[in-house]
């Protein structure tokens, strides 16, 4: 009996092993990322394809106070209001994490209001986000202030391949 409890330690050990092995060559250790932002935008072009600028800040796991800008977001009302852009986020120490975003966009007229749920492509970026690679839940809204211009808000909720990756 205890030579069988032996041999089956030895195949669970075996087992775990193999696992461990094949979770390291899929994509390393994943880790959580979360943040929170408060954002001002300008339009650039009006609907039906509406391009825009954004930029804000707030707090990110793995970069602290942060700093987010997009030069190329975009809202396609023809495409049932399709958001695309890419995103920078700056750290504290001026490392940047480079995001693409995939989301849809809902308008509210009535409460003159947007919200909008997708998802954000971590590929890359500066220092030790240089080979970042993961995915995170994006949501968000915003208000127009005056013109073309308004504040909004977004979060960010998900899983980036281990900071400080690129230093192996």
């Amino acid at each position: 009996m205890g030579s069988m409890r032996r041999k089956s330690w030895g195949a669970l050990a075996g087992v775990l092993a193999a696992l461990s092995l094949i979770t390291a060559a899929v994509g390393g250790d994943q880790l959580p990322i979360k943040g929170e932002f408060a954002t001002e935008f300008a339009m650039m072009s009006p609907p039906p394809v509406v391009t825009l600028v954004v930029q804000g800040e707030g707090q990110m796991s793995h970069l602290g106070k942060t700093q987010c800008l997009t030069l190329d977001e975009t809202v396609d009302f023809t495409q049932n209001g399709k958001l695309t852009g890419n995103m920078t986020f700056v750290a504290a120490n001026g490392d940047k994490l480079l995001a693409t975003m995939d989301a849809v966009l809902t308008a509210d007229l009535a409460n003159n209001q947007v919200s909008y749920k997708g998802t954000l492509r971590f590929n890359g970026g500066t220092g030790r986000f240089k080979k970042a690679t993961g995915t995170a839940a994006l949501e968000g809204g915003a208000s127009p202030i005056q013109g073309p211009t308004g504040l909004g808000w977004f979060s960010v909720d998900g899983k980036i391949s281990s900071v400080g990756a690129s230093k192996k």
